[in-house]
């Protein structure tokens, strides 16, 4: 039997490799290099909180003037060259007022950059949105494989190395970028009258409040797991392992994602992701063993990847002609406004409370999130497309 390879796919897969290979690079180890420079969990938090903050702010609008203009692949190339500056910035900045400059400015530059892709993707796709999840599992194992080979080269000569990374993985990026492809859409409606009416969506509005609450839950905690490993005595190189285990995690779904969406629909996949959250959390709040802690990160994959896709093909359906790549961001801001509030309060009780009980109290968020969206997404109630 013969493997048939769109040719046309190979560009994404690629692009996604290098791309999330840079974002694991520096990502998952600014908490420590924050604390490195001195600052405290509460100082810690407020970064945490601001950067998805910018976030919320800068998606949206980045990718409603690239689908006003039809500039995305223009938008996409200028985001992330800035990106590569502002993460310089972090780099040399030894103030805690130097360090939020700089990371607010980095914020913003890289928060559209997942919608201009993803949008780019699903247009490439065409029919086959199905299998976006198989282009974007290229990530996750990018993510995997970036974060234990930097985190090595960080333990063994200097943290640097996390911004070296970034610096290549990126530079490497920027030419695929350059190859995906972008086609203007033909038919778009007005762009107020889209957006208004994409808003007023009820199950589009419903699902998103389901997001926010999770998404609070889970971004307290994440924020701080590393500083809990490191607390705990694990080396960068165990930490990256436990970040290379999360990224791996998500490729079986992503790539059995098409036939989870054909045989569950959206609806069960949402709540895989909420109950398989609830669960690594629960475990995250009782375990203190650092190893046993890095395989509760195998929970991160369904956790993560299956409420991406079910938010991507949200996403798609609610869309109107041309406002993708904007509907794409609206989903990605209201995951950054929950990450702003829950960095504030994960930092406040960071330091108050300790880690256990944070992970604790964040696992009832991501049970009422699942209550909230069981009560409101039933099977063939009017308006859910599930």
């Amino acid at each position: 039997m013969k493997l048939a390879i769109d040719r046309r796919m190979i560009i994404p897969k690629v692009f996604y490799l290098f791309f999330y290979g840079s974002m694991a690079a520096l990502s998952p180890f600014l908490t420590l290099h924050y604390q490195d420079v001195g600052l405290s969990g509460s100082q810690i938090g407020i970064l945490i909180g601001l950067v998805p903050l910018v976030r919320l702010l800068g998606g949206p609008l980045w990718s409603a003037v690239a689908d006003v203009t039809q500039r995305h692949k223009l938008m996409l190339l200028t985001t992330m060259a800035l990106t590569m500056t502002t993460v310089y910035g972090i780099s040399q900045a030894t103030t805690f007022g130097g360090l939020m400059a700089a990371s607010v400015a980095m914020a913003f530059s890289v928060a559209p950059i997942d919608a201009l892709v993803d949008s780019a993707v699903l247009d490439m796709l065409g029919s086959r949105r199905e299998a976006y999840g198989q282009q974007r599992l290229w990530g996750a194992l990018g993510w995997g494989l970036a974060a234990p080979v930097v985190g090595q080269m960080a333990e063994m000569y200097s943290p640097a190395w996390h911004f070296y990374g970034l610096y290549l993985l990126m530079a490497i990026s920027m030419p695929l970028a350059w190859r995906l492809e972008m086609a203007p859409m033909a038919k778009r409606v007005s762009f107020w009258r889209g957006l208004g009416g994409m808003v007023r969506t009820r199950w589009w509005a419903l699902f998103l409040i389901t997001v926010f609450i999770a998404s609070v839950g889970r971004s307290a905690s994440f924020g701080f797991m590393n500083l809990h490993l490191d607390n705990l005595g694990a080396s960068r190189l165990l930490i990256g392992m436990a970040v290379t285990v999360a990224g791996f995690s998500e490729i079986p779904t992503f790539f059995y994602s098409g036939m989870l969406l054909r045989r569950w629909g959206a609806r069960m996949l949402v709540l895989l992701a909420l109950g398989t959250s609830l669960i690594m959390l629960l475990g995250f709040g009782w375990v203190t063993t650092p190893e046993v802690l890095v395989l509760l990160q195998l929970f991160h994959g369904p956790a993560f990847a299956a409420i991406y896709v079910a938010g991507v093909y949200y996403a798609g359906l609610a869309a109107p002609p041309g406002l993708e790549a904007t509907t794409r961001a609206m989903y990605g801001a209201v995951g950054a406004l929950a990450m702003t509030i829950g960095g504030f309060v994960g930092g406040y009780l960071y330091d108050t409370v300790g880690a256990l009980v944070l992970f604790r109290l964040a696992a009832l968020l991501v049970a009422a999130a699942m209550v909230f969206y069981l009560a409101t997404h039933r099977p063939n109630m009017e308006g859910d497309p599930s």
